[in-house]
């Protein structure tokens, strides 16, 4: 590591020269240059620096884990470390710690994996300074802390929303209630006669409030699931019967028409360890999806050994609709994601289902996905 001297001393904007010293780990096992560039940076940077140096990475983090440290300057060569791997090792132990990387070789590919891999910042060792050091590890400390205060801006106005979420949804559970037992009560005529066009008005009340209700379980779900608030009660469990129990629902008939749903069970299939409530959750927002962006198609559920693995069983729906572009199979369990194609112009709905059985389906240790249905359509 050639390290040249530098004349002129730069001041650090904002610093009080009262604080306390820069604290920068120096893992080189080039212990010569190592001590020749510790020596000029307390020489140029006087009260500035202190400077630790270690000659392997299992020192350095060793050392990481015991004490706290402002930036770390990671030689790319080590004895025990090379290339950008050394960089994940050292951020597991000090996650969010500024890293310059040390090399002494002049490669752009190298320095766009360091960078992207982590790095504050890159320096090659032939013609090293102390200045450019300095200037180095005083960027590579502010990013590190805009960093951290742009993490945790996010992380407080995603806070916000769960909370601003699970308010409104709390709020509105009430009123939706009441709007549906009022409306339900006015159409089977239990106060008063319902002339058929007040019965076609009091249904469509009950249908769009069931639609609303069903919203606000929704966010009320993606907020705990959030917070880690939904509890998983895993049991034995018969995917067989959850599947036929899903597909008699009144409601879904009412959506697909009967005989739009094909049930095929294989026999002797084994109890899975599951929450019993949950999967019915997750049927239901598979069996409502295809109802909802595939009308009038045909939905067939199986439950199945899952034929890509071995000693698992698969539950799955799959219609006959337009289907989903492959470019979107996994987008459409993201957060609040819609397609915004022509032929789902007529639905309804925040896009919270997929992301809320996924979600579910993870707890419990199994899996969600989605592929184009043989002939036509999707299946999940």
């Amino acid at each position: 590591m050639a390290v040249e001297p530098v004349t002129p001393l730069i001041p650090i904007r904002g610093l009080p020269r009262e604080r306390d010293p820069i604290r920068l780990l120096l893992i080189d096992d080039e212990a010569a240059e190592a001590f020749i560039f510790e020596r000029r940076l307390r020489r140029d940077y006087p009260g500035i620096y202190e400077v630790i140096s270690v000659l392997t990475l299992e020192q350095g983090l060793g050392i990481l884990d015991d004490r706290d440290f402002d930036c770390v300057l990671l030689d790319h060569r080590l004895p025990d470390g090379f290339g950008v791997a050394s960089i994940g090792q050292v951020q597991a132990v000090a996650p969010g710690i500024p890293i310059i990387i040390l090399t002494g070789m002049r490669d752009g590919d190298l320095e766009v994996s360091a960078l992207s891999n982590g790095a504050q910042d890159y320096l090659a060792k032939d013609g090293l300074t102390s200045e450019s050091v300095h200037k180095a590890t005083m960027y590579a400390i502010e990013r590190a802390r805009l960093q951290r205060e742009l993490m945790q801006a996010h992380d407080d106005q995603l806070a916000l929303q769960r909370q601003v979420l699970s308010h409104v949804s709390h709020e509105l559970q009430t009123p939706v209630a009441a709007i549906y037992l009022a409306a339900s009560n006015l159409g089977d005529g239990l106060l008063g006669d319902v002339t058929p066009e007040q019965r076609q008005a009091t249904d469509m009340i009950v249908g769009n409030a069931k639609q609303l209700r069903r919203q606000v379980n929704d966010l009320l779900d993606a907020a705990r699931l959030s917070e880690g608030r939904v509890p998983i009660e895993v049991e034995r469990v018969s995917l067989t019967a959850l599947a036929a129990a899903a597909t008699q629902r009144h409601e879904l008939r009412s959506q697909l028409g009967e005989g739009a749903v094909e049930l095929e069970l294989v026999a002797d299939l084994p109890a899975v360890m599951a929450d019993e409530t949950r999967v019915a959750q997750i049927l239901d927002n598979l069996l409502s999806n295809a109802a909802k962006y595939a009308p009038g198609s045909r939905v067939r559920v199986t439950v199945d050994w899952d034929t890509t693995d071995a000693g698992h069983v698969v539950a799955s729906v799959a219609d006959s609709g337009p289907g989903i572009p492959p470019e979107h199979l996994e987008a459409v369990f993201d957060r609040m994601t819609q397609l915004e194609q022509s032929h789902y112009h007529t639905r309804r709905g925040l896009g919270l289902g997929l992301y809320i059985s996924r979600d579910l389906a993870q707890r419990m240790g199994g899996r969600l996905w989605a592929h184009p249905t043989e002939g036509g359509g999707a299946t999940f």
